[in-house]
């Protein structure tokens, strides 16, 4: 339900982030407060790791495409000219 909500909704969420959020979502309730808790953190640790890679897809693509803009503009100027 999770999953279908996430995907309805138009978000961001890869399909590695909803694995993440479903996991979580299974593990609450089935153990008492201290496993809820370092469940918590394992899914902060794993959500921060994604964080971190979406950042650097972010920098490296975002050079790429920037460079093909440029590329692009520049065929269209000479085409036009």
């Amino acid at each position: 339900a999770v999953k279908y909500a996430y995907e309805k909704s138009g978000s961001c969420l890869t399909g590695e982030d909803l694995v993440i959020l479903k996991d979580l979502g299974l593990q609450l309730g089935k153990s008492d407060i201290k496993g809820q808790a370092a469940m918590f953190a394992l899914t902060e640790t794993k959500l921060e790791n994604q964080i971190e890679q979406a950042t650097k897809e972010k920098e490296s693509k975002g050079k790429m495409y920037k460079g093909l803009g440029f590329s692009i503009g520049i065929v269209i100027a000479i085409i036009l000219i």
